[in-house]
């Protein structure tokens, strides 16, 4: 009996790491990185479960985020791989909310960019986690992209990047600001 109780905690676990993975960025299944997959946050030690009779879930502890300060602060964009890329992403924090005021300057006239917001730093943008899409925008004849977009309170705060791609396809990063 106590086998069986084991194999249960153990398949109501699986099953409760499948259904979290699933909803991960909506990717279906894992959240993707540049080149390589992994979960979206790493795992919390939490002690072993008693055994349970059959049928019985578990409560697993939820780390909340840290939530941002309020207030507003802005970050400059480095440009990378020679791309000549920069400008700014000024941050703002207010409630439940997070304002992204993004300047990319130094960009090819007419040319298409996405920019994502991401989990990581910068340092390691091509391995970082993707979180959400800011915007697909082209380059004025000046070759800068303005632009202003609302995301929730709890997706903005250190530990965040807003990354730069060479075209409006998440391929190539020609600039990153950590926030």
């Amino acid at each position: 009996m106590r086998m069986r109780q084991r194999r249960a905690v153990r398949a109501f676990a699986l099953l409760a790491v499948a259904a979290g993975m699933a909803t991960a960025c909506g990717s279906g299944g894992v959240a993707r990185t540049h080149g390589a997959t992994a979960a979206t946050q790493p795992a919390t030690p939490t002690a072993t479960p008693s055994p349970m009779p059959m049928g019985t879930a578990t409560a697993m502890p939820i780390t909340p985020r840290p939530q941002p300060v309020p207030g507003s602060q802005t970050f400059p964009i480095a440009a990378l791989g020679g791309s000549g890329v920069g400008g700014t992403v000024t941050v703002s924090v207010d409630g439940g909310t997070a304002d992204y005021a993004v300047t990319i300057t130094g960009l090819r006239p007419g040319s298409t960019h996405a920019v994502h917001d991401h989990l990581g730093g910068c340092a390691a943008a091509s391995r970082s986690t993707h979180l959400i899409v800011l915007a697909t925008r082209t380059a004025n004849m000046a070759g800068v992209i303005s632009f202003a977009v609302r995301v929730p309170g709890f997706d903005a705060g250190s530990g965040r990047i807003v990354i730069v791609y060479a075209t409006s396809a998440a391929a190539v990063i020609t600039g990153c600001a950590n926030l």
